[in-house]
């Protein structure tokens, strides 16, 4: 049997965690009062490695007091811009406030390849996006891909007050984008006043029904707001296809995009981990999911957020079945498929095996 690099077992191991780079921090600047944007230098041989998508994010392993804490945040720059994310500073937040506080140019950092699915079809011509706070940062990336292609969007943005807009530079750059923005806490001229709500969304929809025809539209905020613009659209009849939206912080009130998936499998399970080539087996009790299992017996297994939202542990089972508890990111094509979210899924048979190779 092949022997795993373990998560531990070398310095080199510790420092380099499956999949990340060293990359480092080229300019810090505090674009709002609470929210800095950070673009990184990308070494030559690692540029093909950091291609993305316009609307994809970065999973970042920080080390903290010792301990490493794992992030994932939206690239905000545009493919032919230096690679950059903004970070707004959370309140209790750990790897945020260490950003927006502490971090400074020419530190290092590990990061991992774009991932995500937020991302706008080429032969999307026209989209819809709503956004609010920090949700604006793919939003940014997307408009910026637009521009270029000289396709369209109009955006809906709310943000606290006019100040706290966060990139609203960029934002007013471009040139094929009409905005629309929303301020709760400040009422000026040529904002409107409140937050992005069912209510004020539905008559910016009835003022502007050619908005339905839209290509897509993209939604990205808090889940409140991200659930009321979802049903709003649907009652005003836009295919489900056409709906995106990217999940911040672990849901509450939204509905996975897939239905939990159960078996009456009872037990422990033999589970086989295939990543980088390798494999290794090893037993899986019933109340562990795969993810947690595969790490405490060594294994680097990617992951960030733990909460069935942003698929960086995405693995294919080849296998047996499995039970996944929640699923915020995965398509009901990509669960037909085998596609798992390792960190919401239970072994459903006796035998198992999981390929991250696939995924």
């Amino acid at each position: 049997m092949a022997l795993f690099k373990k998560l531990f077992s070398k310095s080199e191991s510790k420092k380099n965690p499956r999949g990340f780079h060293a990359l480092k921090i080229s300019t810090l600047t505090k674009v709002t009062a609470d929210t800095v944007k950070m673009e990184l230098d990308v070494p030559s041989e690692l540029r093909t490695e950091f291609d993305f998508i316009p609307g994809q994010y970065l999973n970042f392993a920080i080390s903290i007091d010792g301990k490493e804490e794992r992030r994932s945040y939206s690239i905000c720059s545009g493919r032919e811009d230096k690679l950059a994310v903004a970070i707004k500073q959370v309140e209790n937040g750990k790897v945020s406030n260490w950003f927006n506080n502490e971090a400074k140019a020419g530190d290092e950092l590990l990061i991992s390849k774009a991932q995500g699915s937020f991302t706008r079809h080429k032969d999307a011509k026209f989209i819809v996006a709503i956004a609010a706070g920090s949700g604006i940062t793919p939003i940014v990336s997307i408009g910026k891909d637009i521009e270029s292609a000289g396709h369209k969007m109009k955006l809906f943005f709310s943000s606290k007050t006019e100040d706290s807009i966060i990139l609203k530079s960029e934002l007013d750059e471009l040139n094929n984008t009409e905005i629309s923005y929303f301020l709760t806490q400040e009422s000026k001229d040529g904002f409107y006043p409140g937050r992005i709500t069912k209510e004020s969304f539905t008559t910016q929809i009835k003022d502007q029904l050619e908005l339905l025809k839209a290509d897509g539209f993209f939604i990205c905020g808090p889940e409140k707001m991200i659930k009321d613009i979802v049903s709003t659209l649907e009652e005003f009849g836009v295919a489900p296809d056409k709906i995106n939206y990217e999940l911040f912080t672990d849901p509450i009130e939204m509905k996975p995009k897939t239905k939990e998936t159960k078996d009456d499998f009872e037990g422990n399970a033999q589970l086989t981990v295939v990543i980088d080539g390798d494999e290794e087996t090893f037993e899986i009790r019933q109340n562990q999911n795969v993810l947690d299992t595969a790490i405490k017996n060594g294994v680097d297994a990617p992951y960030s957020c733990k909460g069935g939202v942003c698929s960086t542990c995405k693995a294919k089972v080849t296998n047996g079945k499995v039970s996944m508890k929640l699923n915020y990111s995965l398509t009901d094509d990509e669960v037909e498929d085998g596609y798992i979210l390792t960190c919401q899924a239970h072994a459903a048979s006796e035998n198992l095996t999981v390929n991250y190779d696939e995924a």
